[in-house]
């Protein structure tokens, strides 16, 4: 399957951003890191999931981040939110008895 080169991928955390709802991203500790720091490639070193979770740690609104990350599966909403990563919110997701395919965009 040819990739058209015309389309702009956004990451699914811009499609479903309501502004009036997550005010808290305007505090949070990422919003001028470099995108690849929470967006890491395939196969990233340990060493560069680690320095993303370290800025989350130290984020004001980390709890806020990660309560609207685990609303989607991991594979619906990539990269490292609220200091996990998708395979980190599976095993929250579980936790909380949440389903693969429970994806919550409205509430």
């Amino acid at each position: 399957m040819k990739r058209n080169r015309d389309i702009v991928w956004l990451p699914l955390s811009q499609i479903f951003f309501d502004p009036d709802k997550e005010k808290w991203r305007d505090k949070a500790a990422c919003k001028n890191a470099p995108l690849e720091t929470f967006f890491p490639k395939k196969g990233a070193s340990t060493q560069r999931i680690k320095e993303a979770k370290a800025i989350c740690n130290t984020c004001t609104v980390k709890q806020d981040c990660l309560e609207w990350a685990v609303q989607f599966s991991e594979r619906a909403l990539m990269g490292i939110w609220g200091g996990m990563t998708p395979n980190d919110r599976r095993a929250e997701r579980k936790r909380l008895g949440l389903k693969d395919d429970d994806t919550r965009l409205d509430d």
